[in-house]
């Protein structure tokens, strides 16, 4: 069941949503023919069952099946849920890990190549820890409103100790997704505003949020959550389909 994974918050209040995607040749590959689908929010979308929990999945097969038979098929570069990070994985994350996150800060994309915007930072927070008491950890990483959904993948290909056996792993890729980007944390500057061509003083004041780089992630166990919820749907609609 391909599902597209984003946040709660970013769905809610919506019915409908628009989804870029490039086409893919007959033989899988990635053509640069973009096609624009508009998927129905309101029959596709599964959210986390905890409401605290700002985890969205958004079904997209019916979509595909449907462009399937006009001969349209859409390339996607997947995560499957057997390679999303199990225990043994997020355990052994350390303290301090090098992260990606893979999205669309402030909106901003390459609109001619339809691809998103990589940025790299580090945990602010461990993994493991529950920032909070939830289910989270933080990044220090530049991002801005309009991230919310991005994929956050730990990757480091420096020396690292392993926390179990307290060995050394050096030139050993250690890649893995571990969670998603939620919330970012933003401060609030003040100032005066002015209005230079007029010769009166103006007493107005200005409030303007400014980033402050840290971001908030879901741990990568919710989205495992999310797809035991997902495959119970699918047996569901299995089951109707044959009664």
């Amino acid at each position: 069941m391909p599902v597209i994974i984003t946040n709660r918050h970013v769905l809610e209040n919506y019915h409908w949503a628009e989804i870029t995607f490039n086409e893919a040749s007959a033989t899988g590959e990635r053509t640069e023919k973009k096609l624009s689908v508009q998927v129905p929010i309101y029959q596709t979308v599964v959210y986390h069952p905890d409401p605290s929990v700002d985890l969205a999945a958004i079904k997209i097969a019916s979509t595909m099946n449907k462009l399937r038979k006009s001969e349209i098929e859409l390339y996607r570069l997947a995560i499957d849920v057997q390679d999303l990070s199990r225990d043994e994985f997020l355990e052994e994350c350390l303290a301090i890990e090098e992260v990606l996150v893979v999205g669309y800060p402030s909106g901003i994309r390459d609109e001619y190549n339809n691809f998103p915007i990589v940025r790299r930072g580090v945990t602010a927070t461990p993994v493991n820890s529950r920032y909070q008491g939830k289910n989270q950890f933080l990044i220090d990483c530049a991002v801005f409103p309009g991230s919310s959904g991005s994929p956050v993948f730990l990757y480091s290909t420096s020396m690292r100790q392993s926390r179990k056996g307290g060995g050394f792993s050096l030139g050993k890729v250690h890649f893995g997704f571990v969670g998603v980007l939620a919330a970012v944390y933003e401060h609030p500057i003040h100032g005066d505003v002015l209005d230079v061509p007029v010769p009166v003083p103006v007493a107005n004041i200005a409030i303007t949020r400014v980033p402050s780089n840290l971001g908030i992630c879901i741990n990568a166990r919710m989205v495992l959550e999310l797809t035991a919820v997902l495959k119970e749907h699918g047996q569901n609609e299995i089951a109707s389909r044959a009664a």
